[in-house]
């Protein structure tokens, strides 16, 4: 069973991967490091707020 923080970053991964965006480009998209966006997909950061917008 995946921890929550795991499930969310497979979520990510996999979005990310289906829409063929290298880990770098949707660090820039999303605005953050590619460093971070890798800890949130490995379930590496918890992650306290989630902003999700249109």
């Amino acid at each position: 069973m995946l921890l929550p923080n795991q499930n969310l970053g497979k979520n990510i991964t996999n979005y990310r991967k289906e829409r063929k965006l290298s880990r770098a480009k949707l660090a820039a998209i999303v605005g953050m490091e590619a460093t971070h966006l890798y800890r949130i997909e490995a379930g590496l950061k918890n992650l306290k707020y989630l902003y999700l917008y249109d």
